[in-house]
């Protein structure tokens, strides 16, 4: 997989999670304005473990990218655009 495909799916993938994380928060908002605090405390521990695990793919991601030599680079654009 190129730098460029790479780049593009995490990007859509950090999208979707941003979206999920922001409905989770409200979700918890709006348990705790019901005071329904067990349920609201769930919701805020699974934002806490989404993002934990969201922190850690990412630095996997970059830390993959960091290591790749120009050779690799070039190997993986021309396997890219040999197959357009």
């Amino acid at each position: 997989m190129s730098v460029i495909e790479l780049v593009k799916i995490s990007m859509i993938v950090l999208d979707i999670l941003f979206v999920m994380l922001k409905l989770k928060a409200e979700l918890a908002e709006k348990y705790l304005q019901k005071n329904n605090i067990e349920a609201a405390k769930k919701e805020l521990s699974e934002i806490s473990k989404i993002s934990k695990e969201s922190m850690d793919n990412t630095r996997a991601i970059v830390n993959k990218l960091k290591h790749r030599t120009i050779e690799e680079e070039i190997k993986n654009y021309s396997r890219y655009y040999d197959n357009e």
